[in-house]
């Protein structure tokens, strides 16, 4: 039996953007794990996400059926993140999820659940981006979605079908729930939608001594952000006040958090001047995958160090609730 880990990268990436995450985990967990880097989505992330989703459904499916594993885990970087979301509930309406396999770690790193009408490149490039692919048009909040379960006048956009009850409790069924977010300087994907909050925690930015670009607050599952703050009256960031689509980012953002979540707080260079390239670092690539960026080894390393194997060997941790 084996514990396979799924790993599927952004749009517009590639697999070999988790060289150095893959190394690590091979360097620390050794044998306890079966790693396997999706490859299905390199080249078609301008499609939709439920159409890129069934083509990582059938290579996860594959490789289910061939390790005849018994632990399944995931993680997924910026789209991919909800992409990966969308795979697994196919996957379990194609039988592929038994109640025999058990799925431990859902992990995503600055995936935009909630859009990226937060980011620098949705706030000033969102009428262009959403342009580009259906991909973009989702993640800007501006399709319209129907996979056949509503009526054709109900549509709404992908990203709120990925977060109704029946995919949410595949990922309930998850053992951990973590999210990884940029707390400045990530473009492509704001902190708010990353983390499911609707505004920064405050202090945010005393640094924990032992994962240099995590704060503290958050390095070791602790957060003074807490849920009932997170969704008081007025506690929002400046841009989602004024955002057309504010009350349907909101709800995203509950919805999500009716599960127990890990939040971790990244952030890469100094608050008044962040690395612009965040959104690559924290998966510690850049130049889009080209080269490895070792400065994202401590992020790497605290992932690993909360992974649960499911086989008894590993300390665990449990979720924060975030309700």
């Amino acid at each position: 039996m084996a514990h396979v880990v799924f790993f599927l990268h952004g749009f517009q990436g590639r697999p070999r953007e988790f060289n150095l995450m893959v190394r690590s985990f091979t360097e620390r967990l050794g044998k306890r794990v079966v790693l396997h880097v999706l490859r299905s989505y390199h080249g078609h992330t301008h499609l939709s996400g439920a159409n890129a989703a069934q083509r990582v459904m059938e290579e996860m499916q594959t490789v289910v059926a061939r390790t005849g594993c018994d632990r399944l885990s995931t993680v997924g970087h910026s789209y991919g993140g909800v992409v990966m979301a969308w795979a697994l509930h196919l996957l379990e309406r194609a039988g592929g999820l038994t109640s025999n396999l058990r799925l431990v770690n859902f992990i995503a790193l600055a995936s935009p659940f909630a859009g990226i009408r937060g980011s620098a490149y949705g706030l000033k490039l969102g009428g262009v981006i959403k342009r580009f692919s259906a991909a973009t048009r989702e993640m800007c909040l501006e399709d319209a979605f129907n996979d056949g379960t509503s009526d054709a006048e109900s549509r709404s956009p992908f990203l709120s079908r990925v977060a109704q009850p029946d995919v949410l409790s595949v990922l309930g069924r998850f053992d951990r729930r973590a999210v990884y977010a940029n707390l400045h300087g990530d473009l492509q994907v704001g902190y708010e939608s990353a983390a499911l909050v609707p505004c920064k925690p405050p202090h945010a930015l005393v640094r924990s001594d032992d994962w240099p670009h995590i704060s503290a607050e958050s390095a070791h599952g602790g957060r003074d952000h807490t849920p009932g703050s997170a969704f008081g009256a007025g506690d929002e960031s400046p841009w989602l006040r004024r955002d057309p689509k504010r009350e349907l980012i909101l709800e995203l953002m509950r919805t999500y958090c009716t599960l127990g979540w890990e939040r971790v707080d990244c952030c890469f260079g100094p608050a008044y001047l962040p690395s612009p390239l965040a959104h690559e670092q924290i998966i510690g690539k850049v130049l889009g995958g080209l080269l490895e960026d070792s400065r994202a080894s401590d992020v790497v390393v605290h992932l690993i160090s909360r992974f649960a194997c499911g086989d008894g060997g590993e300390g665990g941790v449990a979720a924060v609730a975030i309700t």
